[in-house]
């Protein structure tokens, strides 16, 4: 009968779990670890470990000293020191990353005098982080903070123009554009 088809297969399920209970708490055991749900839940689930913020730039970062791409590395400090900074020292999760966060970054970094360059600069370097954290598969794209051709709800860097920094004239620019006459145009 279908009922007991049924038994049989709840009975196999019911089974694989206790095995693979048993299994994770031996597991804990050999590893000497205090039990905690928490610990139980991600053995189990066999979560990967969360990746966050912090460590994922000094995962990277430790790869461009490796390459010994010294400009790169630079940029990735800075940019992680001033993230610091902005969240207090207290290191997020990416899922924590969202627009209202990047727009908050945002205003931080302008408070502390950079220009739009420089915060076009610094999105830049959060965004490639970001990226490398979904290739890594520590983030699902869906929570993708920024902006795509996809999801245009999300944070665009367009409004950060990088401008460039104004040049004074020289003085030759500066006699030529007196001599400059209107008149003849």
């Amino acid at each position: 009968s279908n009922e007991s088809k049924n038994y049989k297969k709840n009975n196999q399920t019911l089974n694989f779990y206790e095995e693979r209970i048993e299994q994770v708490i031996s597991d804990i055991r050999k590893e000497g670890k205090t039990f905690s749900f928490e610990l139980f839940s991600s053995k189990f689930l066999d979560k990967k470990e969360t990746m966050s913020l912090y460590n994922m730039y000094k995962v990277v970062i430790k790869e461009l000293r490796n390459a010994e791409k010294v400009n790169t590395l630079d940029i990735y400090q800075t940019s992680l020191n001033l993230l610091i900074k902005f969240t207090n020292n207290k290191d997020i999760s990416f899922y924590a990353i969202d627009y209202n966060c990047l727009k908050s970054f945002e205003s931080f970094l302008l408070k502390r005098g950079n220009s739009g360059g420089g915060i076009h600069h610094h999105m830049r370097t959060l965004r490639a982080i970001t990226n490398e954290a979904i290739r890594r598969k520590y983030l699902e794209a869906e929570y993708y903070p920024f902006s795509t051709q996809f999801n245009k709800e999300g944070y665009s860097l367009s409004h950060l123009k990088s401008q460039a920094a104004p040049r004074a004239l020289s003085e030759k620019d500066m006699e030529s554009f007196k001599k400059f006459n209107i008149a003849k145009y």
